[in-house]
């Protein structure tokens, strides 16, 4: 083997090892016989280093998760309000949400008092 095929195949070598990529994934996007990979990265001793970078990633990835922690209230939410009612003289009703407008009631009740 010449001396630059066996540079470009310690630089490939050197280049999936930065990856961080499988030596199957990074053999199929950079079209690469995963034989011929495999037996090259053993003959340089890429092997027992490419291991040691695998367990940095997984080290490096438990490590990026953090635990997120959610309190639960124990308080009872509060029960809805009951609709205030209004009975007229004249038969009529006047239902009232909750947060009713206190403008639009007077103006209902002006126009009862008309009719």
């Amino acid at each position: 083997m010449s001396r630059a095929m066996k540079r470009n195949w310690k630089r490939t070598i050197e280049l999936w090892r930065a990856s961080g990529l499988s030596k199957t994934d990074f053999c199929c996007q950079n079209n690469i016989s995963n034989r011929k990979f495999s037996y090259y990265s053993l003959k340089y001793g890429a092997f027992s280093q490419s291991r040691e970078a695998e367990k940095e990633a997984k080290k490096k990835e438990e490590k990026s998760f953090a635990e997120v922690v959610c309190k639960v209230s124990r308080r009872k939410p509060a029960p809805p309000k009951k609709p205030l009612i209004l009975r007229l003289a004249c038969g009529a009703s006047i239902e009232l949400a909750a947060n009713f407008d206190a403008e639009i009631l007077r103006r209902v009740l002006r126009i009862a008092r008309e009719l």
